[in-house]
């Protein structure tokens, strides 16, 4: 039967159907980059086009850890190296310090020798003023011989008095409270070398109280 006018104008219900089924149907795009390689789909095969440079950025970021790895690497064996010298250098300075306090320490008690006799001959009329002040002499040599070495002398009027340096042979009442534990009078100088001590200063020290006013 010869299809009507109104049926040419108005198709069946199913003929709509599968001309917009397959007007929906996305259009395959062959060699799509965002599909893993190798992958098949409807009968083709999908390969990377350039897999030699994907290898050269897979080596290249391989090749920047192993570089990061050994910069950290020789930063921290250069720390290790300048450590060790700074260890070697305050371990040198403390053998030679200890080596000074030694020499110093075995000549210091003849020095101190030859000080008590200079004073002992004082008032000796008997003896020369050049013979004096000769030996006078010959012990400020020894002494500036010593202080090269790192010899100091211990002992100011008006310091603190310190137990691990200063011998305390009497204390005096004082009313100024800047003098309380303050050396008052130095009765003989106390030497050290470094941080060993040869002889301590025997020293007076003020005690302060408050004073009292007549009542």
């Amino acid at each position: 039967m010869p299809e009507s006018d109104d049926t040419k104008a108005n198709p069946p219900a199913e003929d709509w159907v599968t001309a917009e089924a397959e007007a929906a149907e996305p259009e395959e795009v062959p060699g799509d980059p965002g599909l893993p390689e190798g992958e098949v789909i409807e009968g083709v095969a999908f390969i990377d086009p350039e897999p030699a440079l994907a290898e050269a950025y897979a080596h290249a970021r391989e090749v920047e850890a192993r570089l990061r790895a050994v910069s950290s690497a020789y930063k921290q064996l250069q720390e290790e190296m300048e450590n060790a010298r700074e260890r070697t250098k305050r371990q040198a300075a403390l053998q030679r310090e200890i080596q000074r306090g030694e020499l110093v320490a075995g000549l210091f008690e003849p020095l101190e020798n030859l000080r008590r006799s200079i004073q002992a001959i004082s008032d000796d009329e008997t003896i020369s003023a050049e013979a004096k002040e000769g030996l006078g002499h010959v012990a400020k040599q020894f002494l500036a011989a010593f202080s090269a070495l790192g010899l100091v002398e211990t002992g100011e009027v008006g310091a603190r008095f310190d137990p691990n340096r200063h011998e305390a042979i009497g204390v005096v009442p004082v009313t100024d409270e800047a003098q309380d534990e303050a050396i008052i009078e130095v009765f003989s100088k106390g030497y050290r070398v470094g941080s060993r001590l040869l002889q301590p200063a025997r020293v007076l020290i003020g005690r302060h109280e408050e004073s009292t006013g007549e009542a």
